[in-house]
């Protein structure tokens, strides 16, 4: 499963904080992190994008979603 959604700089910047622990050596191309929760892996893009990816996509991105909605006041669309 894989969940993608744009996230505001508040957000990215608490993403940042919160996966510290769990982030990868590696980092793909214009990505600022991609670290490793559980079942799955978190990427954030330079662009705000942010990808979960694993069984359990939908766990994860859950939390940042109603994040993102309190940082910004929005709905929230993934895909």
């Amino acid at each position: 499963m894989t969940i993608t959604l744009k996230v505001s700089e508040k957000t990215r910047n608490q993403m940042v904080d919160f996966f510290q622990d769990l982030k990868r050596d590696k980092t793909p191309a214009y990505a600022i992190f991609q670290a490793q929760d559980g079942d799955t892996v978190v990427t954030l893009y330079e662009s705000g994008k942010c990808v979960f990816q694993g069984k359990d996509a939908d766990l994860s991105s859950n939390f940042w979603i109603e994040t993102e909605k309190i940082n910004t006041g929005r709905a929230i669309t993934t895909n």
